[in-house]
């Protein structure tokens, strides 16, 4: 990482610490911002707040053409408009995946303009960067967070992810600027076909976080609200790919005669064994998703079933965002696992985490989606089988 943009994430103690900083023109708070403010920021919270004010100087320019869009969204849309607290846990992170390399190595993150902050659900891209066959390949994925831990607020959000997967879709960003791209080429402006998760760490949790940043600061490479993170960014990284898959055997089901041939038995009975299988082995990620990874290459493997699948548009949409998901799975799973054989984090830590991922909402419901996870009946009684 540059100096110039490690330089970006420092921020100097409020002078006055007796008082909250002023923030020029600052909006009154709507009734969703007074609901997540009532405890009231705390010192550290404060600093970290102004800091984040400064650094939204940076954020990309909304452009002209959104600019009337913006404010008549926001108006309809207040419980949108970000909250103090969803602004100092924004900057928590993005400050330490880019300092304390809480997402790895190569790691950068992108800001957003307020356009796509509240119209597109993103507060900020991650961007990773590998080097494949010598070419420079960029992962990015938008991260949206909140401090709320309200189930329902975590099921809107995540309702709306699997519409746009549903849809063949993913997130999308109108003014986007990257932050690993070439010099004069950063401004990439439209950009779709991203993974997107949601993030939650809590108002105790941020309340916590900014205490960290602010007075212990060398040690925030050890703090366990990395594998947090991770973890959620993981988990729904599973449970998206679940419901394309999911969505692949309902589109199976709908046209099971179109996979088969008229006059050849053979052929008939042969694709029927190859998805039997598969269906088999899904029934399995009930109690191990880890597998799922395998289960994407098996069914890739397959002589009759996947080229039959490919004949469908629409299946094979599905099959696009399941490969982005798996590839953003791949990033993360082997980030977390070198996190937690690093021995980084003392026994303490790691009980700390364990404690914390028990009360997280993204994880608990996203468990609750893994473990209900198994094949269409009806697919299974095509088949001749008992559902």
């Amino acid at each position: 990482m540059t100096m110039e943009r490690k330089e970006n994430f420092y921020f100097k103690p409020a002078p006055d610490k007796s008082e909250p900083p002023r923030v020029k023109d600052e909006p009154e708070m709507t009734a969703v911002e007074q609901e997540q403010e009532r405890l009231k920021l705390n010192e550290a919270e404060w600093q970290i707040f102004a800091a984040a004010e400064k650094m939204k100087e940076k954020r990309p320019p909304v452009s002209p053409e959104h600019q009337a869009k913006l404010a008549e969204y926001r108006s309809r849309k207040a419980d949108q408009v970000p909250t103090r607290r969803g602004v100092i846990l924004e900057y928590i992170f993005r400050q330490n995946i880019e300092l304390n390399d809480w997402a790895g190595d190569n790691c950068f993150t992108a800001e957003t303009s307020d356009w796509d902050d509240v119209r597109n659900h993103a507060d900020f891209v991650i961007e990773w960067v590998e080097e494949k066959n010598g070419q420079k390949v960029v992962t990015r994925l938008v991260v949206d967070m909140t401090t709320s831990q309200k189930p329902e607020k975590f099921e809107k959000k995540e309702r709306l992810i699997k519409e746009d997967l549903a849809a063949g879709r993913m997130a999308k960003l109108d003014e986007f600027v990257s932050a690993v791209a070439e010099p004069g080429q950063e401004k990439i402006g439209y950009i779709d076909h991203l993974p997107r998760v949601v993030v939650a760490m809590g108002i105790e949790n941020t309340q916590r976080l900014a205490g960290d940043a602010v007075h212990r600061k060398k040690e925030m490479g050890k703090n366990p609200a990395q594998l947090i993170f991770l973890e959620q960014i993981r988990d729904q990284m599973y449970d998206q790919m679940e419901y394309c898959l999911d969505l692949i055997f309902k589109q199976l089901n709908h046209g099971f005669a179109s996979y088969h041939s008229i006059n050849d038995e053979a052929y008939n009975r042969e694709i029927d064994g190859q998805l039997a299988e598969i269906l088999d082995a899904v029934k399995e990620l009930r109690y191990s998703p880890y597998q799922l990874p395998e289960l994407i290459e098996r069914i890739q493997q397959t002589t009759l079933l996947f080229p039959g699948l490919n004949k469908n548009p629409q299946v094979m949409e599905y099959w696009g965002n399941l490969e982005t998901l798996n590839n953003v799975l791949r990033i993360v799973s082997d980030i977390l696992m070198a996190k937690t054989k690093s021995g980084l984090f003392s026994d303490q830590v790691l009980m700390q985490f364990s404690q914390r991922r028990q009360k997280n909402i993204v994880l608990r419901a996203v468990n609750e989606n893994l473990n209900r996870f198994k094949p269409p009946a009806e697919l299974e009684k095509r088949l001749g089988r008992v559902a």
